[in-house]
């Protein structure tokens, strides 16, 4: 989690408004070059991002063969009743860049910036939930992020590590 007091959110740089705030009319695409632009020659920071994935990323025209870029997953993360977005890219070394966006105060807003080597990305309930495996065998890391409104960002709201059968699935514990 980020230090008390630092904002993690960043406004997309470069990006036209949407006066509808529709996330749904936003290309993804778009939004992840206009951050690119804005930081030529650093991979976007701190957020994980290879000059190879950059590049890649860079590169493409249009999602679809040869692009990282992952379909867009719309879902409500803030609890707006609205729609945000949730982008994935695959990087050079086989983990996913993980990004979320929304309008905040009518301006797209990335809340949240993660890499990971998920099996599965879920959002239940408003939380964004990443299931990672373990180093221990019949074992996974379930991280939680939820909406800080404080704040406006996606935060790392709990690490479990869960047991799981021989699929990877989590095992519920046997009640007495």
């Amino acid at each position: 989690a980020e230090e008390p007091g630092k904002v993690p959110s960043t406004a997309v740089p470069g990006f036209r408004r949407v006066p509808s705030e529709n996330i749904r009319e936003v290309d993804p695409l778009a939004v992840i070059k206009a951050e690119l632009a804005a930081h030529p020659g650093e991979a976007t920071g701190a957020d994980g991002m290879d000059a190879t994935t950059a590049r890649r990323l860079a590169a493409c025209s249009a999602r679809g063969p040869g692009c990282p870029l992952l379909a867009p997953v719309h879902r409500d993360i803030t609890g707006n009743g609205k729609d945000d977005l949730i982008l994935g890219f695959e990087m050079a070394d086989g983990l996913l860049g993980l990004r979320c966006y929304t309008f905040v105060r009518g301006v797209l807003t990335r809340v949240m910036a993660t890499v990971v080597r998920p099996t599965t990305v879920e959002v239940a309930g408003g939380d964004l939930i990443v299931w990672e495996p373990s180093p221990t065998p019949n074992y996974a890391i379930r991280s939680v992020y939820s909406w800080d409104a404080h704040r406006d960002y996606m935060e790392l709201q709990s690490d479990e590590i869960r047991r799981t059968d021989a699929s990877g699935r989590p095992t519920t514990p046997a009640r007495r």
